[in-house]
């Protein structure tokens, strides 16, 4: 019963918070972004009308806005079921199966922040200091906290892969951006020497994944491709694995 009553409110969580944090998806990151603790229209910014529960704004709403009309993107619905799913495979792994309730609080906030970043370079194609440079000092201080005795693995490996992906973007600017060097960065911080794991399968998936675009014509050569899903995938397969 216990279970059954967490299991609920860890997708109840993850819906809530991905009400509020797809609104940084339509915001200006060359402008001062703001934090609203509800669910908005990017429009007309009138709050939605059943915020409070999950999917159900997007769906019976017919996807639009009550108040302007507005069509709200398909990411909204996408982005919370994904970090409700997110956050219940968490709390199965580290609570139910691990026994390690510790690593619960780091894997939902870098979870979050991945799933966050991943939506916004998919629709932006960049990912912003000004999500993911607090992000890094958060983690480290998370991480730090709650298992201080491996505080030299996380600043070695976030350093040594944010330094590696620094000189891939110098050599190759079009190829690798500032955003990918920091993002690295907090992965080192997340997993550890684990991080290795997590950039070999983020650049395999993803060079798969550019092949399949070309083979099909979906994207030429020279178009970007964001690289923030890929490293995101990677991060969390490693964490779990």
């Amino acid at each position: 019963m216990r279970d059954l009553i967490f299991i609920i409110l860890f997708i109840y969580f993850g819906s809530l918070i991905s009400k509020i944090l797809h609104n940084f998806f339509y915001q200006n990151f060359n402008k001062k972004i703001s934090l609203n603790l509800f669910s908005i229209c990017p429009k007309c910014e009138t709050r939605t009308k059943y915020f409070f529960i999950p999917f159900l704004d997007y769906i019976l709403n017919n996807r639009k806005c009550l108040h302007c009309g507005y069509i709200l993107p398909i990411t909204a619905l996408l982005m919370e079921i994904l970090i409700s799913i997110y956050y219940l495979f968490s709390y199965f792994y580290f609570i139910i199966y691990k026994n390690q309730p510790l690593k619960l609080i780091p894997a939902i906030f870098f979870g979050t922040i991945l799933i966050l970043i991943s939506f916004i370079d998919i629709k932006h194609q960049i990912i912003p200091n000004k999500i993911i440079i607090p992000s890094i000092i958060i983690g480290l201080i998370i991480q730090n906290f709650l298992f201080p005795n491996n505080w030299k693995e996380w600043i070695i490996f976030s350093g040594g892969v944010g330094l590696l992906f620094l000189l891939v973007s110098l050599v190759y600017p079009k190829g690798m951006g500032m955003g990918d060097v920091k993002l690295a960065t907090f992965l080192g911080i997340l997993l550890g020497k684990k991080v290795v794991v997590a950039i070999a399968i983020g650049f395999i998936i993803g060079g798969l994944f550019s092949i399949f675009l070309l083979i099909f014509k979906i994207k030429k050569i020279k178009d970007e491709i964001p690289f923030a899903p890929f490293l995101a995938i990677g991060a969390i397969l490693a964490y779990f694995v």
